[in-house]
């Protein structure tokens, strides 16, 4: 799906304002923003509680440190690095699993709010195979590493680019590659019974 790029004069021009103090503006960087970041958090904690908590953190971060936002890079992206560099330290102070099963529910609210009607060629045992394959699948992403699940999740539901990821995560493009390559290959190897 190609930009919008009135999208993005928007929010450059909401940035130039919030930086002047507009706190209207900032709200809505936190609105346009806000599904995207809690997703990215709740992948990375796997918890919708901590990750309300953490992104409550990285937006009090991103209002006091706006000013020194340079524009060198999107603002998403620097929002990013903030909320990725919040979530690792928050781990890095955990010392249990969380209580709560990841609910892509919450991870991925928009796609969860239409009730779509089946299709007429819809079989139960297709939609079962579907379903196990996705349920699978993270249970999959909760054995990646934090640094590599962020970097999937960054590339296949943000389709950030690999510049965007290593911008966001404080890397270097061959790291965010290498993170890729693993990532993809362990989802792989652990579901090819089921494709």
């Amino acid at each position: 799906m190609e930009p919008d790029p009135q999208a993005g004069l928007e929010v450059e021009t909401w940035v130039e304002r919030a930086r002047q103090g507009d706190k209207d503006a900032f709200g809505r960087l936190v609105h346009h923003f806000h599904h995207r970041l809690f997703g990215l958090l709740v992948q990375m904690v796997g918890n919708a509680a901590d990750a309300e908590e953490l992104e409550q953190q990285v937006w009090i971060k991103a209002w006091k440190r706006l000013r020194s936002f340079r524009g060198q890079s999107a603002f998403y992206t620097w929002l990013y690095r903030i909320g990725t560099f919040t979530a690792v330290d928050f781990l890095r102070r955990r010392k249990r699993r969380p209580e709560s099963e990841w609910d892509p529910a919450i991870a991925y609210p928009e796609h969860h709010d239409v009730e779509t009607a089946p299709s007429v060629a819809s079989r139960p045992d297709r939609e079962a195979e579907r379903d196990d394959i996705q349920r699978r699948f993270h249970e999959v992403l909760e054995t990646l590493s934090p640094t590599h699940r962020t970097a999937l999740w960054m590339r296949e539901v943000d389709s950030m680019s690999y510049e965007e990821i290593a911008a966001a995560t404080g890397c270097r493009v061959g790291t965010v590659m290498s993170r890729l390559y693993y990532a993809r290959q362990a989802v792989q190897e652990q579901m090819k019974d089921l494709l």
